[in-house]
């Protein structure tokens, strides 16, 4: 299945052959959609398709799948013609939820952390490594959406307990969480 991320006018499609090594495919437009160029993207490889956020017409973050709970963060700075790892050191990301909250910046929980597999993570593209904002409210937060630095959303899944979805807010930073007032 393709992946798409849009800004403006820019449109991005993503997609992983599944026959042979698996190449992964990067489809670029600048005029709405109406035509593309294709080009191979080594650094998008994945099991089928990384995800693709677009925060500017020129940054994008994918989170490509490796397979067995494993995976990798990347970004470009020039509209997907280069990629590189985040210097945070987030190869092997895995099995968590990620959302790039600007050009230069993305908070992410990684389930493959061990101990801080809860903790909620920033990474700057600028940054030698990711900091730690916080941790996160539940015990399975299956997405995470920041409108600014300050301000977030998590969603906490029942996991089998019985409980059902939980929806929390934070507006420090994710120092701290409580249940949003939107799920009521």
């Amino acid at each position: 299945m393709p992946n798409i991320a849009v800004f403006g006018n820019d449109v991005w499609l993503t997609t992983q052959e599944q026959v042979g090594p698996g190449t992964a495919f990067l489809a670029t437009s600048y005029d709405g959609g109406q035509t593309f160029v294709i080009r191979s993207k080594p650094l998008l490889s994945s099991v089928v398709a990384c995800g693709l956020a677009a925060t500017s017409s020129v940054t994008l973050w994918a989170q490509c799948d490796q397979g067995m709970m494993a995976g990798d963060i990347v970004f470009s700075r020039d509209g997907g013609a280069t990629w590189t790892y985040g210097r945070g050191g987030i190869a092997q990301f895995g099995f968590g939820t990620f959302d790039p909250i600007s050009t230069f910046a993305a908070v992410f929980i990684n389930y493959m952390g061990g101990a801080q597999s809860q903790d909620i993570h920033l990474l700057s593209t600028a940054s030698s490594k990711a900091v730690t904002l916080g941790r996160a409210p539940g015990t399975n937060i299956t997405q995470l959406t920041f409108v600014d630095p300050m301000q977030g959303l998590a969603l906490g899944h029942g996991n089998g307990t019985g409980q059902y979805d939980t929806l929390y807010e934070t507006s420090d930073g994710a120092k701290t969480w409580r249940v949003s007032s939107l799920a009521n």
